[in-house]
């Protein structure tokens, strides 16, 4: 009877042991449950979760996109930056993207609680606008672009015949080079490096002043310049007036260069200062060839182009694109010398 009693009471101790231990497990568990986990941040639910969409992912230089914020739990202030130096806090905005190249476009949404920002990387792409097609007497095609009043080849001339099927003289000897006289009668073409598979694709041709002109005897300034010269049927050799009315509308000749050369540094030689093609030209540093020694010179870093001006009876205008200024220029040179040729459109 005694050891049933002392098992009854052994039993009931034993159990109410084990109930405690298992309402402090539960409370221990519990605790840690409701405990913060160091380290884990606290988000405020009520903080705005960036957003937006854009109306194209494409325009044309001087073109408008257009911008919606999309933005959730209502942000009351709004940051755009648009990765062209240009930035707004309008919560809808538009920006007009002057410069050709790939943008990331960043949104940063605000309120009470909070900010949270938003990244398109290269969302936007901006591209010179392609004029019409124009093809030489070689079968070359030229993309071309309207600037202001007047229809230039965005591309280097690289044709090898006269528009009337004749053939121009192409030369590679340096000494047969050297016997070109500074005249209206020595024509004559190479390729820089005498490369026909790489400099003459990106570069075009070089020309004397005389294969330039086409024979044309006549200097002429007038604006148009009336010299078909070299340049297929419906274009022409610009004059030293045609280049000023250019480089005049591009804001003058201070700031005209940048705005003619192509952008970066793939062709031209860093820093290429100022270069933004904004005028869609794309000035190419082509180099030339020199009278006197007949050396291929400053591929990189300047590209000179023939006008149909003459500045004496040996020499004649030029442009001048150069790598380390943003001013466009003009000067004039030996007739002899290689220059690249730009038509305008008659």
């Amino acid at each position: 009877m005694k050891n049933n009693k002392f098992i009854k009471l052994f039993s009931f101790a034993f159990m109410s042991l084990l109930a405690i231990s298992l309402v402090n497990v539960s409370c221990t568990k519990d605790d840690d449950e409701d405990a913060d986990t160091p380290g884990t941040p606290v988000v405020n639910v009520n903080s705005p979760v960036a957003a937006f969409a854009v109306s194209t992912n494409s325009v044309t230089l001087g073109g408008t996109v257009s911008f919606t914020d999309q933005s959730t739990n209502s942000p009351i202030s709004w940051s755009w930056d648009f990765g062209d130096g240009h930035t707004s806090t309008v919560q809808n905005p538009s920006n007009k993207f002057e410069t050709e190249g790939s943008y990331t476009v960043s949104l940063t949404a605000t309120n009470a609680d909070g900010s949270d920002t938003e990244t398109k990387s290269d969302i936007i792409l901006v591209t010179a606008p392609v004029g019409e097609m124009v093809t030489d007497y070689d079968g070359n095609s030229y993309q071309t672009i309207e600037i202001g009043t007047q229809t230039w080849m965005k591309e280097n001339l690289k044709v090898t015949h006269y528009p009337d099927g004749s053939l121009i003289p192409y030369f590679t000897d340096n000494a047969a080079w050297i016997e070109l006289e500074d005249n209206s009668e020595d024509d004559g073409f190479c390729y820089y490096n005498n490369n026909l598979s790489n400099e003459a694709d990106t570069y075009g041709a070089l020309y004397t002043w005389a294969a330039a002109m086409g024979g044309t005897a006549y200097s002429s300034n007038a604006n148009p310049s009336g010299v078909q010269g070299v340049c297929p049927d419906g274009w022409h050799l610009p004059s030293d007036n045609e280049w000023r009315q250019l480089m005049d509308f591009l804001g003058g000749r201070m700031v005209s260069g940048g705005k003619m050369k192509e952008a970066g540094t793939e062709h031209w030689l860093s820093p290429n200062t100022g270069a933004d093609n904004s005028s869609g030209y794309t000035g190419l540093p082509s180099g030339y060839r020199s009278y006197d020694d007949a050396e291929f010179k400053l591929l990189s870093e300047k590209g000179y182009f023939w006008s149909a001006t003459a500045y004496d009876g040996s020499r004649s205008y030029f442009n001048v694109l150069r790598y380390s200024y943003v001013q466009g220029s003009h000067n004039y040179g030996k007739n002899s010398m290689g220059y690249s040729v730009r038509c305008v459109k008659d």
